[in-house]
């Protein structure tokens, strides 16, 4: 039984891991997008240390880091949601929506790169049992 876990949770952290984005070759390209980077906080060693004791340091700093999260959530949008295919047949999604999976949510007025995303908390079946909504 421990094995089978220990297999699984590899598994599962190999697909953490993967990159979602193109892997270039070039060194001076950016590193790519994986799921772990969205998961957890991404620690880049090549910043400079800063003196925690001098505020106007660190009202810099966490103007650096808000201008980074929204860097890094542009580059997600960009390389990694305009590659999805959009699926008009409920065929295709028989099953497979769960709870706690990220969705984008369809807005008329704006295009697909910038709809916002959501966390599937509710699957709602339909008298036929298929799910066709979620909360």
């Amino acid at each position: 039984m421990v094995g089978a876990f220990d297999r699984a949770h590899q598994e599962h952290f190999e697909a953490s891991v993967g990159p979602l984005t193109y892997v270039s070759e070039d060194s001076d390209d950016l590193i790519p997008l994986t799921p772990a980077m969205l998961l957890c906080e991404v620690r880049e060693s090549s910043l400079p240390e800063f003196d925690e004791g001098d505020s106007k340091s660190l009202n810099r700093r966490l103007k650096y880091l808000s201008r980074l999260l929204d860097h890094f959530r542009s580059r997600f949008r960009a390389e990694y949601l305009s590659t999805l295919v959009h699926r008009f047949e409920t065929k295709g999604f028989r099953g497979s929506m769960k709870i706690g999976d990220i969705v984008l949510l369809e807005q008329d007025n704006k295009k697909r790169i910038n709809w916002p995303l959501a966390r599937v908390s509710e699957l709602l079946p339909g008298k036929d049992g298929i799910v066709r909504v979620v909360k």
